[in-house]
């Protein structure tokens, strides 16, 4: 990394050979390279994001939980119906009560990224960067490092106990990341 100095000698810019004269700031690279910061256009440097602007993390995370909500709503489960029977070992003896949920089986469903390529270990490092992921379980960020399946994880706490509900919100959220060139997948299992 550049240290700004002020020069006690005169010196040569390495990058444009400019004359340095002594006493003109110059960034300092150690020994034999320094650089005028007067003598030639500055290269930009990569702009983070500040508190309160997203970065391409951040901005796709906004679409795929969005995407996630609106299937999850468009989601029409098919109802299971539990049954108590008479005698419990018997499933052709006598029903005794009868439950209907609408919400069809319960479950669990979640979206798992994997790094495997730049994109996706970019959204990661992102992800990192404003508090979403960790490499540990951390209740309090989203994603997750998972030593099942390798890569990080993300639980869908939408859907209430609905496995359907869960599943719709998470393929969907997994689309938007898999246009966005993030490898990863939905998957989901029965309670």
């Amino acid at each position: 990394m550049a240290r700004l100095i002020k020069l006690k000698y005169a010196a040569k810019c390495a990058d444009c050979g400019a004359e340095l004269p002594a006493g003109s700031e110059a960034r300092y690279y150690g020994r034999d390279r320094v650089y005028g910061v007067d003598c030639h256009e500055q290269k930009p440097t990569k702009k983070r994001p500040i508190n309160g602007e997203l970065s391409f993390a951040g901005l796709l995370l906004q679409k795929a939980e969005i995407a996630g909500l609106v299937a999850l709503k468009k989601c029409t489960p098919v109802p299971m119906i539990v049954q108590e029977h008479s005698n419990i070992l018997n499933d052709k003896s006598p029903v005794k009560q009868e439950w209907h949920v609408s919400g069809g089986v319960c479950g669990f469903a979640w979206i798992n990224v994997k790094c495997k390529d730049q994109v996706s270990r970019r959204f990661i490092n992102q992800l990192k960067k404003i508090g979403k992921a960790s490499n540990d379980r951390d209740a309090r960020t989203l994603w997750n490092k998972d030593s099942y399946y390798g890569g990080y994880t993300m639980w869908v706490n939408e859907g209430g106990q609905s496995m359907q509900r869960k599943e719709a919100y998470a393929h969907a959220f997994a689309g938007v990341l898999a246009e966005a060139g993030i490898y990863c997948h939905a998957m989901s299992r029965m309670d």
